[in-house]
């Protein structure tokens, strides 16, 4: 029977008898696998077994032993045997002849087929030469094209492909349990490349996690039972969750094996879905190795679900640190011991301000493409340990435009964006270049420097300031006020406007606000729906606040 449970120990009552032998070792060694799994925390039926626990067991001695008791050929050479357990379990698990990263030579193989019963097939890594595919062939033996990239050179693998009924499913069913997926970064400037089915990863694979968790949490002081309380529905395209890999199972760099894992969840479509991982994956194929820039690891296609790997941080994001530092003058709690006076540090300060400008400029400077990020802002800008201190990067390339040159423009219709920071010409342009970050990039830096000098409370202060500005009612197309760094004002009529249009595009445009907790967490799409014209067109000013603030700075 297939399953993903504790095996039963065979008992025999011929204590001579060869094949019983073989049986007391194959059980022994399923035992110690079983006891050493681990459940799949996406699927809780399914386990998987870790890597470094299948090169412990499955030894050089423990292969050499279980071929002494397969083979017929009791005159057989103990040298031949000795090369063929070495061949099946290599002492050190990454050198085999095929040269790939974490292959363990032929022992998921190996210990697939004495799991299976399948113990004749063993004596063909005995009498035959070297085997030329290994465990790293494994996803290939279930594919489609498996006969023609078989072909008839390699016994063992020719024979596993002629299995059929429950033979089959037994060999395959240890399979997935002895090699789930393992995680290297990328070399050089080898592209990221999306892991799918033309990879085996299959829905039957397992990912290597041991916990993940979802930030999707009920409140403390709300109660857990309540049956009449009003039922939240929130529609989202991706959710980021705290994952951790099985250190046997990658060579990635994230502290204590943490990573943020970005899944896109399809509430809006699948199509919508695929799109949206599609077009951040391109944004990030782009970027090479910046020290300020959030890098991805990882994107892969498993189990109907899309996701993208990233490093993890426990430091949050910038208005996470804020919080965490709120005062200039008073340290406030913090579990990171990093130094309240270096975060406030002019020095600190100015540094990493020129470390996201570096990254900015870095992805607008990009040959022969280059990046708009759009979506520049402080809950995009994450903060890593480095030395005592913290390094900034930017992050989240999801609402990313690649151009094909530094002096492109791109459309404002149906790009998603946040309200706060955007640029002045999105509400009076029908394109915008890459001028959008610098003026984002610059909102963002105002709001680091309020924090730095006057707090965390000051930054909502000025929030509130911006929001209750007295607004132009003639060139005002929304009923709510709006915080950002610009304002709306309606062009005289005795004054020519010339190169622009005699009317607001938004004339003809209505904006639906996708998600909506406040103005700037908003992410906006424009909709082709007419909605109330004006007859006067509007230009854009710095509001008065943002003057003010800056001459005080």
């Amino acid at each position: 029977m297939m399953q993903d449970t504790e095996p039963s120990s065979s008992e025999c009552a011929h204590d001579g008898d060869c094949q019983c032998a073989i049986e007391a070792l194959r059980d022994k060694c399923r035992q110690a696998l079983f006891n050493a799994s681990q459940a799949d925390v996406s699927d809780e039926r399914l386990r998987f077994i870790p890597r470094d626990t299948i090169v412990q067991e499955i030894s050089p001695e423990f292969t050499l032993e279980v071929l002494q008791r397969v083979s017929k050929n009791h005159v057989a050479i103990a040298e031949i045997m000795q090369q063929a357990a070495n061949r099946i379990s290599p002492r050190q698990p990454d050198v085999c002849h095929c040269m790939k990263p974490f292959c363990t030579g032929s022992r998921v193989i190996f210990a697939a087929l004495l799991f299976t019963g399948l113990h004749g097939m063993l004596e063909d890594f005995i009498r035959e030469a070297p085997p030329e595919k290994c465990d790293s062939s494994l996803w290939e033996l279930n594919s489609k094209d498996a006969p023609a990239v078989l072909g008839d050179s390699d016994p063992v693998l020719r024979q596993i492909q002629l299995l059929r009924g429950t033979q089959r499913d037994l060999f395959f069913h240890w399979m997935y349990q002895l090699r789930p997926l393992c995680f290297t970064t990328k070399r050089g400037g080898e592209p990221i490349k999306k892991l799918g089915l033309e990879d085996g990863l299959e829905d039957n694979i397992r990912l290597p996690w041991t916990s993940i968790e979802d930030a999707a949490k009920p409140s403390e002081d709300e109660p857990q039972d309540a049956e009449n309380r009003p039922q939240k529905i929130e529609m989202q395209s991706s959710k980021v969750r705290k994952v951790h890999i099985h250190p046997s199972h990658h060579k990635l760099d994230g502290p204590d094996n943490a990573f943020a894992l970005k899944t896109f969840t399809g509430d809006f479509g699948p199509e919508i879905s695929r799109s949206d991982f599609k077009k951040e994956l391109k944004a990030n194929r782009c970027i090479s190795r910046n020290d300020h820039i959030h890098p991805l690891l990882l994107a892969f296609e498993h189990r109907g679900s899309l996701s993208l790997l990233f490093p993890w941080t426990e430091l949050g994001d910038l208005p996470a640190i804020w919080g965490k530092h709120p005062s200039p003058r008073h340290e406030g709690p913090s579990r990171q011991q990093i130094s309240h006076e270096e975060l406030h540090s002019p020095q600190w300060i100015l540094r990493e301000c020129l470390g996201i400008a570096s990254a900015v400029a870095y992805i607008h400077g990009l040959d022969p493409e280059c990046l708009l990020h759009a979506d520049i802002k402080a809950e995009n800008i994450l903060g890593f340990p480095a030395h005592g201190s913290v390094i900034l990067k930017l992050a989240d390339f999801g609402n990313s435009k690649v151009l094909p040159s530094a002096s492109s423009s791109t459309k404002v219709r149906g790009m998603a964006h946040t309200k706060t920071y955007r640029a002045p010409e999105f509400d009076i342009q029908d394109t915008v270049t890459i001028k959008f970050d610098v003026w984002s990039l610059g909102c963002l830096y105002l709001d680091f420097v309020t924090w730095a000098l006057m707090g965390l409370d000051e930054i909502e202060e000025f929030q509130k300031r911006r929001l209750h500005e007295e607004k132009d009612l003639a060139a005002n197309y929304e009923n709510e006020s709006e915080d950002t760094f610009f304002k709306r004002v309606a062009i005289p009529e005795s004054r020519p406007s010339p190169s622009r249009p005699s009317r607001s595009r938004f004339q003809s445009a209505y904006k639906w606000i996708r998600h909506r907790k406040d103005s700037r967490n908003s992410s906006i799409t424009d909709q082709n729906l007419v909605t109330e014209e004006f007859s006067r067109p509007v230009e854009t000013q710095v509001r008065d606040p943002v003057t003010k603030v800056s001459h005080v700075y």
